[in-house]
């Protein structure tokens, strides 16, 4: 496998005990790429990403050349603050690019048939959906070329084998 895009020496895996992180920590291990991976379901709770103490702490234990963003304070009722938190502190403390990924479920209320990040977005079918869309405008605001920001559809579709991601 080439990889061109991305400095994939060290990755830091944010959400990776979810359904999205940890495919892709299980993809990077089948690969042989070393990782460091954070989940808010790890026994040693050290790094609140929505802290910025506890994100500066993190900033001295690890240098990541990518960050892998996977990650939302709770998934069925999500805290809009915690969320946009994460993603400044995250930007204040690491220079390395950042992948932002989500599912599409962020555009089920458009009758569009192609998806970009560029759509401006009224209606949101669930809290979650709101949440990941400002999250992913705040990434793009950052001007970083090397930022990402996917949204997979039929993640958790157990007969699907590869996702399927808009970009």
């Amino acid at each position: 496998m080439a990889y061109k895009r991305y400095d994939l020496k060290k990755i830091l895996i944010t959400g990776a005990s979810g359904i999205v992180g940890n495919n892709i920590c299980t993809a990077l291990i089948k690969e042989k790429i070393k990782f460091k991976k954070l989940s808010s379901f790890s026994k040693n709770k050290k790094f609140r990403l929505e802290k910025i103490d506890s994100v500066l702490k993190l900033s001295k234990k690890v240098n990541p050349t990518l960050i892998i963003h996977c990650a939302i304070d709770d998934k069925l009722n999500p805290n809009l603050k915690k969320n946009i938190k994460m993603i400044e502190n995250l930007s204040k403390f690491f220079d390395s690019p950042i992948i932002y990924i989500s599912s599409v479920s962020v555009y089920e209320n458009t009758k569009k048939l192609y998806l970009n990040e560029n759509m401006k977005l009224t209606k949101f079918n669930s809290k979650y959906a709101k949440v990941k869309k400002i999250c992913e405008d705040k990434i793009l605001s950052r001007n970083n070329n090397e930022d990402l920001c996917l949204s997979l559809i039929h993640i958790s579709e157990p007969t699907r084998r590869t996702p399927i991601s808009y970009a």
